[in-house]
């Protein structure tokens, strides 16, 4: 088996074997009748990745045994990206295979390049029984990997509770530091897992503990558009107005991505309509740039400040001219919005909507001129008097 046979290389061009291919296909019958016949069962890919890596990736149980008997070595051996067998083992919650690569001096908290540890990968796949064995075998529960993940914000990502419960009682720790990555309570917020988010709080997860980018778990609830995930957290007493580090509040991420029932329950719930970002933008300025038309109704009739400005001098107004939302701008036309500010480069609405080739928007910006409305008013009241005398001489004595 080794060399060449009847002319055939017996390794393709990035390393792998019959052996491998055998494997990769999951065709356990094959890849014992090869190793029957001597085929290396330690060789490597190009990437590093053994037979054994490959079975126990693919959670060939039997075929792992036999590859542990005939290539004790392999246990140890992690590919060039770090991926090692008892990461995949936990992953697969194969407990006995585990126990097996545990016995054979495998580090239980052996991580990959990535630094995700065996016991991240059972978290994050909810293989309990795995994690009660890691972790009776001396996993570390706190490790974090370069992403900023542990275990416990990995089973919480994925909503698997009873993964939690087991993970919070054998000491993970909630709240981690003053600006972690990434949070338990983000991670299932995000994901609207709300019997995690209850789980948590109800072991001291800080509510209102923010990422490096000073987002909280309500913020991320609303990126996700995760209505009950972002009603359970401001029912706990999550702070509606607590800005991140760009200064946005929930509310304007909830405007921006045009999450109008998560604007109202945001709203009932006390947050403030006319808080500015760091550039001075409202949740008027931010839904009329995106032309969110419902939103942009729900604000105003709520008392969202229709004129309001930016840092730039701008208005909700001029952010829907300049973006050419037509049914936007004549929303806020009916509601009152100036047409004679103008921003700091001195631009009224009009001029903004022309700067930017808006013909549609400044075609109705000029209509709405009051010269033009004006017009449009006694025109529509000789017409109405015309209307009246016509039926007038129509009438018989």
């Amino acid at each position: 088996m080794r060399g060449k046979t009847a002319g055939v290389p017996l390794r393709r061009s990035d390393g792998s074997t019959a052996l491998h291919l055998a494997i990769a296909s999951q065709h356990a019958r094959a890849a014992k009748l090869l190793l029957d016949f001597d085929a290396d069962a330690a060789v490597a890919t190009n990437a590093g990745v053994t037979p054994l890596l490959l079975a126990a990736e693919n959670g060939l149980s039997k075929l792992i045994k036999l590859l542990v008997k005939v290539a004790p070595q392999s246990v140890r051996t992690a590919s060039k990206d770090g991926s090692n067998v008892l990461s995949f083992a936990a992953q697969a919650g194969q407990v006995e295979t585990v126990t097996m690569f545990l016995d054979a001096g495998v580090p239980v908290d052996l991580s990959n390049g990535v630094g995700r540890t065996p016991l991240m990968y059972a978290a994050g796949k909810d293989r309990v029984d795995v994690l009660k064995l890691l972790l009776a075998k001396g996993a570390v529960p706190n490790k974090t990997a370069k992403d900023g993940n542990t275990a416990l914000t990995m089973a919480a990502e994925a909503g698997h509770v009873e993964a939690v419960r087991f993970l919070l009682s054998h000491g993970a720790r909630t709240n981690r530091s003053a600006c972690p990555e990434v949070t338990a309570l983000a991670a299932a917020a995000q994901n609207g897992h709300v019997e995690v988010i209850k789980l948590l709080l109800q072991n001291h997860a800080e509510i209102d503990a923010h990422d490096d980018d000073w987002d909280s778990a309500l913020h991320e609830a609303v990126y996700g558009g995760q209505l009950e995930a972002a009603h359970a957290l401001v029912e706990a007493g999550a702070n509606v107005n607590k800005k991140n580090q760009s200064g946005w509040t929930s509310m304007m991420a909830a405007a921006h991505r045009n999450f109008g029932d998560i604007v109202e329950l945001l709203i009932w719930k006390g947050a403030a309509l006319n808080m500015k970002t760091n550039d001075g933008r409202t949740a008027l300025h931010i839904a009329s740039e995106e032309g969110h038309t419902e939103v942009i109704r729900l604000l105003l009739s709520r008392g969202s400040l229709v004129d309001a400005v930016d840092r730039l001098g701008r208005t909700p107004l001029m952010m829907a001219a300049y973006r050419g939302h037509k049914d936007t701008v004549q929303l806020l036309l009916d509601n009152g919005a100036s047409l004679v500010r103008t921003d700091k480069m001195d631009q009224t609405p009009l001029e903004v909507a022309l700067s930017n080739s808006k013909i549609d928007v400044a075609t109705l910006l000029v209509y709405n001129e009051p010269q033009f409305r004006r017009r449009r008013e006694s025109s529509s009241a000789s017409a109405e008097r015309q209307t009246k005398r016509r039926r007038a001489a129509n009438v018989s004595p």
